[in-house]
């Protein structure tokens, strides 16, 4: 119900001052307060996206450079063990 014909039912003698009350309450939440809250909940979500995919190229850089470390510190079948998982796992992060 909108605002003229609450007042108007009110006029009539139809409703009580509670009820338009109660329309007007949930008219200004509709206008003014929810906007704000959707736009808060907007703004924090955008704020949590750039830090999480900030983290997960920097963990991805790391295990990158883990990787180079193993590779040169390790020869031989465990080596391509190791890099052969790291690399899935480097997939992974490339893929989130």
């Amino acid at each position: 119900m909108d605002i003229y014909s609450s007042i108007g039912s009110y006029l009539s003698g139809d409703m009580d001052l509670r009820e338009i009350r109660r329309d007007l309450e949930k008219q200004m939440i509709l206008l003014y307060y929810a906007p704000v809250i959707k736009m808060s909940k907007k703004t924090a979500k955008e704020k949590h996206t750039k830090a999480i995919d900030s983290l997960g190229k920097t963990a991805h850089a790391d295990l990158l450079g883990f990787l180079g470390q193993l590779d040169s510190t390790i020869k031989g079948k465990s080596s391509d063990v190791i890099k052969g998982s790291v690399e899935g796992y480097s997939k992974i992060f490339d893929d989130l």
